[in-house]
């Protein structure tokens, strides 16, 4: 599902301009690897793990809301989707005691003395939690396709930066439509053990958006210690650089 939806926002890329201080950047060495240890750190020790958190963060606030807390589900195991009739008897007293301490279920009307009702509930709950986590990934997908814009500068100046590449808006509306029709078409969302979302857990990792916008300006901005970073990513000394005004924003863009 991940390779399916980023498959496209990620060939889009190929149609985006080249930032205004491109040619001023160096070659890279011979030496070095497209795929550098700096590249593998950034990509799994910061991006991968913000999105981690969020797409769990949305699988944890599911579960959260439908009654189970975070230590009640400690040793759950993968049989949790399994009916209770074909499970050992220790498997049986675990899902009766997580049956006991959810209160939500029980409050609805629900009764834990009929293994068949409860069964249910655990695996619709499941199947919420995961639709939640896999529509978190796509809001941290389009993210991080945006953030991909420009390798310094920022992707807000100018602000027709965001929209100018079709290509990259056709794609991400896809990839939404995508992650739709998954959890919300009947039989389909059957298939990959998925369930139709309420809009709050369809949002509820949709935080994780500004979160990179914020994460990835304030990246470049420091690390390229650049004024002039807003308009052209152009690598100048921070306190010694003029500050950028809107024609110089402007000059020199394939975007104008």
């Amino acid at each position: 599902i991940d390779i399916g939806t980023d498959l496209l926002p990620a060939l889009s890329v190929a149609y985006e301009d080249a930032e205004d201080a491109i040619m001023e950047m160096p070659p890279r060495s011979r030496d070095e690897h497209i795929v550098s240890g700096a590249l593998i750190t950034y990509v799994y020790l910061t991006l991968g793990i913000f999105e981690s958190v969020a797409a769990f963060f949305a699988f944890f606030y599911v579960f959260d809301d439908l009654g189970y807390s975070f230590s009640s589900l400690l040793g759950a195991g993968p049989r949790f989707r399994e009916e209770s009739d074909g499970l050992p008897q220790e498997r049986r007293d675990f899902f009766a005691e997580l049956c006991t301490k959810n209160t939500k279920f029980q409050a609805e009307g629900g009764n834990c003395s009929d293994t068949g009702e409860w069964d249910d509930y655990r695996r619709e709950s499941l199947s919420l939690a995961q639709s939640a986590y896999l529509m978190t990934i796509i809001w941290a997908q389009v993210a991080n396709i945006l953030n991909r814009k420009t390798y310094r500068a920022s992707i807000f100046v100018p602000f027709h930066r965001l929209y100018h590449n079709r290509m990259m808006i056709y794609s991400i509306l896809f990839e939404i439509a995508l992650i739709c029709l998954l959890v919300y078409v009947p039989g389909l969302n059957d298939v990959f053990l998925l369930s139709p979302l309420p809009p709050k857990y369809a949002v509820v990792g949709l935080w994780i958006i500004p979160f990179l916008f914020i994460y990835e300006e304030a990246k470049k901005f420091f690390w390229y210690r650049s004024t002039d970073y807003w308009c052209t990513g152009k690598d100048k000394p921070f306190l010694t650089s003029p500050s950028p005004t809107v024609s110089h924003c402007s000059s020199g863009s394939d975007l104008s």
